[in-house]
């Protein structure tokens, strides 16, 4: 890039785009995670409802992400050439995909827990066919399957 394009305001509206997506991913991040926290030390359980909005949350932060990676380092963009904003734009698209697939992973985890029905926090006393009693720890999901844990 020439000094004519590095002093373009389409190059500076990118920089503050940078910026603006920085900022609107950390204020909903910690707010998440200020919730999270909030519930846990109140002795609470989580819902379905609050993994579901992490997801749907992480989901368009990622979003947000790639579209800043496809203005930032493009060819006329702020992190055309390989620097600190090229580096950090795929970073964070990385960071950010490897979070929405760990908040899926929650989702996921919190939906199987409440269809067992107790969180996972105490043994589940079950009737198998041939009318024993089979008790469940937490790793019983396996058996509720049908699948021998090996």
């Amino acid at each position: 890039l020439s000094e004519v394009e590095r002093g373009s305001v389409k190059f500076c509206r990118r920089c503050q785009f940078g910026i603006v997506l920085g900022i609107l991913s950390a204020v909903p991040s910690l707010a998440m995670a200020g919730v999270k926290i909030g519930a846990t030390q109140g002795g609470g359980k989580f819902s379905t409802q609050i993994f579901g909005i992490e997801v749907g949350l992480s989901g368009v932060m990622m979003t947000g992400q790639a579209l800043g990676v496809a203005f930032l380092t493009s060819r006329e963009g702020p992190a055309a050439p390989i620097n600190t904003l090229f580096y950090s734009s795929w970073g964070a698209l990385i960071v950010g995909l490897i979070l929405v697939a760990s908040c899926v992973e929650d989702w996921s985890t919190a939906k199987g827990t409440m269809k067992v029905g107790d969180g996972g926090g105490r043994d589940i006393s079950i009737m198998d066919d041939s009318g024993r009693d089979s008790s469940l720890g937490s790793s019983g999901r396996e058996s509720i399957l049908g699948v021998e844990g090996g």
